[in-house]
């Protein structure tokens, strides 16, 4: 330069990338459901081939075969997620805060008011079932204590976290990107509320009046969580809640049944 001064560097500023959320899909969701299903079923082939057990027998299908299923649905959950080059934490918003502990007595309470509610539509029906097959057999047989053990992680740990990463995580933020908030909740409520026709007993003659009465309960079950998930934004108030409401099968149905069977 003609002062002798050195020119100036130009600083370029780059335009910052704009982050996006990983794009789930309906079939994602249906991969992780078959998954489940897939994995119990080999697993229910192993032990008929080893030992000769089979799937119908109580203890054998909660203490092996329900676990499988929700481990073989979160390996798919881990794959699906890695694949979009994201986290559970950061793709589906799987946060848990201590507060979130809370939210037990809320699904405690989202419980007893459905069974109140529903409860006279049974008996109007001559129903003394709730329809879902774990649920029934459960309550009518004694388990025995490592039964009610591995009932109780699965109803109130693997279940509400599975449940909730396929279906408040997955499900709605796939709707999310097609649809309204009322829209994503109607829509996720129902298809997690339907896919509940599988734990159903079809051999029974009167399948089709409980699932046409269980659907309404698994819908209002299903619409809070929902709502709970986009208002806060992680998944940490509905897998609690989620919790909650399954520990009422625990302590209320087949916790009952094997401190009864003690005495």
């Amino acid at each position: 330069m003609a002062n002798g001064q050195l020119p100036s560097p130009v600083v370029t500023e780059q335009s910052a990338t704009p982050t996006t959320e990983p794009r789930f899909t309906i079939g994602d969701v249906v991969l992780v459901a078959l998954a489940g299903f897939a994995t119990a079923l080999v697993v229910s082939l192993i032990m008929v081939a080893v030992d000769g057990v089979g799937a119908d027998d109580l203890t054998t299908s909660i203490i092996i075969l329900l676990p499988a299923q929700y481990i073989g649905q979160f390996a798919v959950l881990a794959w699906i997620v890695k694949r979009r080059g994201t986290t559970l934490t950061e793709g589906l918003r799987f946060d848990i805060q201590p507060g979130d502990l809370f939210y037990i007595l809320t699904g405690l309470a989202l419980q007893f008011v459905i069974a109140l509610v529903f409860l006279p539509i049974y008996e109007l029906a001559g129903l003394d079932e709730s329809g879902q097959t774990i649920v029934d057999v459960a309550a009518d047989s004694e388990l025995p204590l490592l039964g009610l053990v591995v009932l109780s992680v699965s109803a109130a740990l693997l279940a509400p976290v599975v449940e909730e990463l396929t279906y408040r995580g997955v499900l709605l933020r796939s709707l999310k990107r097609r649809m309204s908030v009322r829209a994503t909740i109607i829509v996720s409520s129902l298809v997690f509320a339907s896919v509940h026709i599988l734990s159903v007993d079809l051999s029974d003659p009167n399948w089709l009046i409980q699932f046409g009465i269980l659907i309404p309960q698994l819908f209002l079950v299903a619409v809070p969580l929902a709502w709970l998930t986009l208002k806060h934004d992680r998944l940490g108030p509905a897998i609690f809640t989620h919790a909650g409401f399954n520990l009422w099968l625990v302590i209320f149905v087949a916790g009952a049944d094997y401190f009864t069977s003690l005495q």
